[in-house]
């Protein structure tokens, strides 16, 4: 169970990543960029790659390594995926209309079906067996490869 202080710093962390993150979809939007991109740029900015190089102490902060916290923000994590993903396909649902069917079964083809079958036919012409683990078979490999 987190402790009230414990509590009161993810709150704090979670505000200060909201903020940046509206913020930065904010100034996407403005410059005529997706504002999911921006918002995704803005958490960027807090994470250990931005704001643990430029300033350790600040992301040390931020991101206490306690489990209560790791919890706290594995939490965080999850809902925003699930509120991104909703919203987006949100959006794209409602920018096709009922004749572009055909386009999004194009694109469901080309982003989905030919790159599965594309890596599943790959352990077929390249040796790969020394990537794979101790208790892979031959079908289970490929399955892993083409997802």
């Amino acid at each position: 169970m987190p402790t009230f202080s414990e509590l009161t710093q993810f709150f704090g962390f979670a505000l200060t990543l909201l903020v940046l993150a509206h913020g930065a979809g904010y100034a996407f939007h403005r410059l005529g960029l997706p504002r999911v991109i921006g918002e995704i740029c803005g958490g960027l900015l807090l994470g250990p790659s931005i704001a643990g190089s430029l300033a350790p102490g600040l992301s040390v902060w931020l991101f206490p390594d306690t489990a209560a916290n790791a919890k706290l923000l594995s939490g965080l994590h999850w809902l925003g995926l699930l509120w991104l993903m909703f919203a987006t396909g949100l959006r794209v649902q409602n920018s096709f209309r009922t004749g572009d069917r055909r386009l999004v079964g194009l694109l469901l083809l080309g982003a989905t079906a030919l790159p599965f079958a594309a890596g599943w036919s790959v352990t077929f012409f390249v040796d790969l067996g020394g990537y794979a683990g101790p208790r892979a078979t031959p079908v289970t490999f490929a399955l892993v490869l083409a997802i």
